[in-house]
């Protein structure tokens, strides 16, 4: 039994669209490893754009199987936390609290607790643990980012494309997942309701992008510098 499912799975025996519009992903972490090779951003910037690869092959395999396999569900969402994890590392030495002496003390809540999230998700199965952890993280590596440019005075364009492409897509989840639970999914490929989870992934890879090309323009800025 898995702890979410998705329209496509009620009104057709394969997710194409969820499926394949995976490839955005896949596309978007070759991006960011490039702009991160071109800038010379340290090794965090490439763990990350490596993880959204595990992320893309992950929800290829659960969207794959038609959202009904736990372990492929599995697959799709622990690596995300990981995902959200390196988030954190991409604003290490930008603020004081990702700096010493502050930043043990930072990392040991933006792990702890999606480690304590994560046992308890997979225990339980209980899918708001999952998502009201991944917020957390998005939250906490979120606003050092933007505190930190608050400091510099960089400008937040990125940020707010980052915010703004985010935003967007989980309007659009949320509407998929409505008509999911009031039994009312689209059927026809017609309706726009039926593409919402594909469209996600793309306003998700967007969002990505945004937010590691926003940490990245901080970590230059940042050099020898004290903020």
């Amino acid at each position: 039994m898995v702890a979410v499912k998705w329209c496509e799975a009620e009104v057709r025996t394969f997710e194409w669209t969820n499926t394949f519009s995976n490839l955005i992903f896949a596309i978007t972490a070759y991006i960011g490893w490039r702009l991160a090779k071109e800038r010379g951003l340290p090794f965090e910037f490439v763990a990350a754009e490596l993880l959204l690869i595990v992320v893309f092959v992950g929800s290829v395999l659960f969207h794959g199987t038609a959202g009904a396999s736990w372990r492929a569900e599995l697959l799709d969402e622990l690596p995300m936390m990981l995902l959200a994890h390196a988030y954190l590392w991409s604003v290490r030495d930008i603020h004081p609290w990702t700096r010493p002496p502050l930043w043990g003390r930072t990392l040991f809540v933006g792990a702890g607790v999606p480690i304590v999230g994560a046992v308890t998700y997979v225990w339980w199965q209980n899918y708001a643990v999952f998502i009201n952890t991944l917020t957390f993280q998005y939250f906490l590596a979120g606003g050092i980012a933007f505190s930190a440019s608050r400091k510099i005075g960089a400008p937040l364009r990125t940020w707010f494309w980052f915010i703004g492409t985010f935003a967007f897509g989980k309007i659009i989840w949320e509407i998929e997942q409505y008509r999911y639970r009031e039994g009312t999914c689209p059927t026809s490929a017609l309706n726009p309701v039926y593409w919402f989870h594909a469209g996600w992934h793309v306003f998700a890879a967007a969002a990505h992008h945004a937010a590691m090309r926003f940490h990245g323009e901080l970590w230059v800025a940042t050099r020898g510098k004290e903020v």
